[in-house]
C-alpha cells in the first residue's frame, strides 16, 4: 500500500511539473507543497510500519480527528472526484499506534466509497459512544479504569446481503482472537 502510495504522489508531482512548468500558479503550489509533505509522511509511515514487530513500545496518545483529516485529502480515495460526505462526531485522542489508525480508517473510507450505489452520492457517519465503565468491567482482561470507545464507521453503500454475514465476517474471529491475546499480555 505504502509503495503504491509512493509511486502514484511520484507520478502526480511529476504530471504537475509536466504541466505546468511554465506556469506555476498559486495553487499548483500547494499542491505541489501537500505531495512532498505527503510524501515525507508516507516515508515515515513505512519505516514506523516496518519497525512494528521490533518494538511493542509504539503506542502513543493518537488524535483520531487529524488521523480523519489526514486520510480525507489522500487523493487515492476519490472523496472529491465520487463526492462523498465524510461525517463525524468529535473523535478522542487514543492510546494507539497512529500509522495502523491511519490504515484503518483509510482501509474503512475507501472501501466505503469502493462499494457504493451508483444511483446516490456516499454519506460515510463516523460516531463515537465513550464506553461505561460498568460495561468495560464486564469484558475480561480490559481495565474499567481506562476509558474506552466504540467508534462505528457506516456508509449508505451497497451493503451485503444479511444470509452471508457470517460467510464475510468470519475475517474479523482472527482479529479479535489477536485483540483478546494482546490484552492478556
Amino acid at each position: 500500500m505504502f509503495l503504491k502510495s509512493v509511486i502514484g504522489i511520484s507520478c502526480f508531482k511529476n504530471l504537475i511539473n509536466i504541466n505546468y512548468a511554465k506556469n506555476i500558479l498559486a495553487h499548483h503550489d500547494k499542491c505541489l507543497f501537500f505531495v512532498n509533505n505527503r510524501m515525507s509522511t508516507i516515508i515515515k509511515d513505512l519505516l514506523n510500519f516496518a519497525h512494528l514487530n521490533k518494538n511493542k513500545e509504539q503506542f502513543q496518545q493518537t488524535n483520531l480527528n487529524k488521523i480523519l483529516d489526514s486520510v480525507k485529502v489522500d487523493p487515492e480515495l476519490l472523496i472529491n472526484q465520487k463526492k462523498a460526505l465524510i461525517q463525524s462526531d468529535g473523535l478522542p485522542t487514543v492510546e494507539a499506534i497512529p500509522v495502523q489508525m491511519n490504515q484503518l480508517f483509510y482501509n474503512l473510507i475507501g472501501n466505503a466509497i469502493k462499494f457504493s450505489a451508483e444511483e446516490r452520492l456516499p454519506v460515510i457517519k463516523i460516531s463515537v459512544i465513550k464506553s461505561a465503565k460498568e460495561n468495560v468491567a464486564k469484558l475480561p482482561n480490559f481495565n474499567p479504569d481506562i476509558n474506552f470507545f466504540k467508534i462505528s464507521v457506516r456508509d449508505n453503500g451497497i451493503g451485503f446481503e444479511q444470509k452471508y454475514a457470517d460467510q464475510i465476517l468470519i475475517y474479523f474471529n482472527g482479529f479479535t482472537k489477536k485483540i483478546n491475546i494482546a490484552a492478556q499480555e
